[in-house]
């Protein structure tokens, strides 16, 4: 009876393939309708990494905290938000757990929030 043969990836390996997969299902589920087969393909990787036990995790609109595994490559302006407040806008790459560890920090665009709630159009609150 023939054995089959195991493959081992490196961490590093592990983290491209998987940032990599993240980047080109971002682009075909954004992008046109078109591209079902595309979609189709990267869907089944996303899923095989995810069973081999790789976990993306995606931080949009959540409230950013010097805590998360994540490095700021930008910081915009929001007008909509109270003075203050920290809002991951984007996520330019993905925090990437592996086997329950994190193996890569995500890259965000955050949003800082400079509207003063204590006055509106009727005066102070």
């Amino acid at each position: 009876m023939e054995k089959t043969p195991v493959y081992e990836l490196s961490k590093d390996q592990i983290v491209t393939l998987a940032l990599e997969i993240w980047r080109m299902w971002s682009s075909v589920k954004s992008n046109s309708p078109n591209s079902d087969a595309h979609h189709d393909s990267v869907r089944k990787l996303m899923e095989v990494i995810e069973e081999a036990g790789c976990k993306f995790v995606d931080l949009t609109g959540q409230a950013y905290d010097a805590g998360l595994a994540v490095d700021i490559l930008d910081t915009e302006v929001d007008r909509d938000q109270p003075v203050g407040a920290l809002i991951v806008k984007e996520m330019v790459s993905p925090v990437i757990v592996w086997q329950g560890s994190v193996v890569h920090f995500g890259q965000v665009i955050v949003s800082k929030g400079t509207l003063d709630i204590k006055h509106d159009d009727w005066g102070v609150r």
